[in-house]
């Protein structure tokens, strides 16, 4: 792994007296759930009146020198045996730039906005921040052949198009966009599968990263899933349960090394279709395990933030998966807060895109993205819970819902 200079801070917390304090499940769920709520109020505000009312005059028309300080990971504290708490959490911080934050914050917002709007044409967008030391975002839309050129392809036509106020902090984002094809509905690659992916008799809690069974369909395993209260639960992709009217409790088993048959470890209960993961209630003894891998190698601490995956973006830091097909590859992020239309069900929003055709495989579709090796955690944090990956001409890379998003809407967590 490459040396990410400076480590993320470790505690934001802190009770009156400075000290670290912990969060517990259900508070930090709820502050997800009000910052997207925050956030989507902005995106709309800030096309109804200009940014001037809802950024203030000072920052809009000059961005901020110096640095600020943003959250970007939300923590499990353990021992360093791989025991986690996942009643505990700790917030992690990085300083940045404040110009950056500026910008970043500024393409975010106008990318509500262009989502709210739904271009002729469009059928997705991501925004992409850009390295530190340029203090720059860009925002990048996908659109039809047939439609391309209603398509704002500057900054200052995107702002005139949605009907936005110029300020001098637009100066900074930039425009991308790229033609696309509309596609019948999800699928996965067609790769080779490696049988060896499997579970031994001696693991439990169930890992994530394996493959599973959903009712003759294969997919992967999340790592453990937390509710608001703090139980564990099994998660996977929801597409993987073809046939959705007898979805609960259909059985979600796992093979395991040597006889033929699957243990099933859970059954369906909660199906996120909106996030395309499905939920699954423990069975037969069996505990979710925030862990990742066949036999349990790399223990998952939490998950990263809106800020975090911005910040692995301007880093340049790559991200990593475990499938149940296709094992352990990693890539990198291509676009955070994305929004994919290009399914004929509809717009799937908060999603991170990255890697490429290749990186997904048949069968790893519920498998999680990571950081692998963030400075000042013993673990990995999530990133994004995988869907698909594209096969069409225009675009190469996979995407999913992202962690924060998840908890923003359902209250789900690692």
């Amino acid at each position: 792994m490459t040396d990410r200079e400076p480590p993320d801070e470790p505690t934001t917390a802190t009770d009156r007296d400075g000290d670290p304090s912990s969060e517990s499940t259900a508070r930090a769920a709820g502050r997800f759930a009000s910052r997207r709520s925050v956030l989507a109020s902005v995106g709309s505000v800030a096309g109804a009146l200009g940014l001037t009312r809802v950024l203030g005059v000072d920052r809009v028309l000059d961005p901020p020198e110096g640095t600020v300080s943003v959250e970007t990971a939300l923590v499990h504290p353990g021992p360093g045996d791989g025991g986690i708490d996942p009643s505990a959490i700790q917030s992690r911080t990085r300083t940045v730039p404040a110009d950056w934050r500026a910008r970043v914050e500024a393409a975010f917002d106008l990318h509500e906005r262009l989502l709210a709007t739904r271009l002729p044409g469009y059928l997705n967008s991501a925004v992409v921040p850009g390295p530190y030391e340029d203090g720059t975002a860009r925002i990048s839309i996908h659109a039809s052949p047939d439609e391309l050129g209603a398509i704002p392809r500057t900054i200052g036509e995107l702002v005139s198009t949605l009907d936005i106020e110029w300020h001098g902090l637009f100066e900074g984002i930039g425009v991308r966009v790229t033609r696309t094809e509309v596609i019948d509905d999800i699928r996965d690659a067609n790769v080779e599968r490696e049988d060896h992916l499997a579970l031994g008799w001696s693991i439990d809690p169930v890992p994530g990263g394996v493959r599973c069974q959903t009712g003759g369909h294969a997919a992967t395993l999340t790592p453990a899933l937390y509710d608001a209260d703090g139980h564990p639960t099994f998660g996977t992709a929801l597409h993987a349960f073809r046939d959705q009217d007898r979805f609960h409790g259909t059985a979600i088993s796992v093979p395991i090394d040597g006889p033929p048959e699957t243990e099933t470890v859970g059954h369906a209960s909660a199906a996120l279709a909106d996030s395309d993961v499905a939920i699954g209630t423990p069975a037969n003894g069996h505990t979710p395990g925030s862990v990742l891998g066949n036999r349990g190698q790399l223990t998952i601490r939490g998950q990263l933030t809106r800020w975090g995956l911005a910040d692995r973006v301007a880093r340049g830091v790559s991200l990593a998966k475990v499938g149940g097909s296709t094992g352990y590859t990693m890539g990198p992020i291509h676009g955070i807060d994305a929004a994919t239309c290009v399914t004929a069900d509809g717009c799937r929003l908060g999603q991170v895109t990255w890697g490429n055709e290749s990186t997904l495989g048949n069968g790893d579709s519920g498998s999680v993205t990571v950081d692998p090796d963030p400075a000042g955690v013993d673990g990995a944090l999530v990133a994004s819970v995988n869907s698909a990956r594209t096969w069409w001409p225009g675009q190469n890379h996979c995407w999913g819902i992202a962690a924060h998003a998840l908890t923003s809407a359902h209250g789900y967590h690692f």
